[in-house]
């Protein structure tokens, strides 16, 4: 997935949801609104790929905002970043690295074997 697909923040229903939520006594705010609907799309996105347990799939998250601080899967859950949403079955193997393509070739190279699958050609 590449960037974060917030929602536009022009749209007119969204923007009179996210008033009411900053001006009512809840404690949910408009921006967390925001935030919810984002994450909402991510997870759906990575729920088609991955339907149960016996699935195998590599998940690419390019954008530098979903670890957003963070150096690990730990300090990502203290913190507000988007990667603290994710599913907590996903958790244990995140990567949050930044690092260049031939890392990331190398990783998916490595799942491939790890899965018995076909390995991707160089």
């Amino acid at each position: 997935m590449l960037g974060l697909p917030y929602a536009n923040p022009s749209d007119l229903e969204l923007r009179t949801r996210m008033a009411h939520l900053d001006t009512s006594p809840t404690a949910f705010t408009g921006q967390q609104l925001y935030e919810a609907k984002c994450m909402n799309a991510v997870n759906q996105a990575i729920g088609r790929v991955i339907r149960h347990k016996a699935d195998h799939a590599a998940v690419i998250l390019c954008d530098s905002r979903f670890a957003a601080g963070a150096t690990d899967a730990a300090s990502a859950e203290l913190s507000r970043a988007p990667v603290s949403k994710l599913p907590k079955w996903m958790k244990p193997s995140l990567d949050l690295s930044r690092q260049d393509y031939a890392y990331l070739h190398l990783k998916l190279a490595a799942f491939c074997r790890q899965h018995n699958r076909r390995t991707i050609a160089a």
